[in-house]
């Protein structure tokens, strides 16, 4: 994302699910996934399967097609005053980048929908008949990683490389190295990501919607 668009500002670097929207979508697919899945998240607690391979195993349970995945995907809760958000922060110099280990897949079609052209940094995906939303690493990527598919903290040092200031945001435990990257007024945390920061006495900013966190960066501007 720093090398393909040519860019002049400051870099806002993104979750998108639980951040972006209020819900993630694996919390969600249930209604699509047989009786018989396996818990795989016990199964990554557990220790036995990476949080990719939580992912990879439940995205591939899911048994629908392309219009069910994405009603499902909608009740995530996307940002209403997302698209408006997006245009503030550009005309005050920011660059949102999306920053996920979900899909590039659901998140895309969810962007564009709202009209929302940003990058994207996401594990690839692809729906398929027999397999469900088959999830896989982009290796070669300069943000690969083994763990996660995606490394978010890969992203934000490739930003703070390029001499802009950085903001972060995101809500969950694989956020927590990205976030650690940034200055504490530009770390937006909320859920179980602000629970950890709070658990080491780590300071941030506390968000409630996307685009209140917007409102606090064009405060800062």
């Amino acid at each position: 994302f720093v090398t393909d668009r040519a860019f002049s500002g400051d870099f806002f670097v993104s979750d998108f699910d639980g951040t972006m929207t209020d819900r993630d979508l694996y919390i969600m697919v249930d209604p699509l996934l047989p009786k018989d899945t396996p818990d795989f998240w016990q199964m990554h607690l557990d220790g036995h399967i990476t949080v990719f391979e939580v992912l990879q195993n439940l995205f591939a349970s899911i048994r629908g097609d392309e219009k069910e995945v994405m009603e499902i995907a909608r009740r995530g809760g996307l940002d209403p005053n997302l698209t408006s958000s997006m245009q503030q922060l550009k005309d005050a110099g920011w660059q949102v980048v999306v920053a996920s280990i979900g899909s590039e897949w659901y998140i895309s079609r969810l962007l564009a929908e709202r009209g929302v052209d940003v990058p994207i940094v996401a594990n690839p995906g692809e729906l398929t008949e027999n397999e469900g939303l088959r999830l896989t690493k982009p290796v070669g990527s300069p943000f690969y990683s083994e763990i996660a598919g995606v490394s978010k903290a890969a992203i934000v040092k490739a930003a703070q490389a390029t001499g802009a200031t950085v903001a972060y945001a995101g809500d969950s435990r694989p956020d927590f190295d990205a976030a650690m990257l940034v200055e504490p007024e530009l770390r937006f945390a909320r859920n179980s990501l602000a629970e950890i920061l709070e658990s080491d006495s780590i300071p941030y900013r506390r968000y409630d919607n996307w685009s209140h966190i917007a409102q606090q960066l064009l405060a800062l501007s």
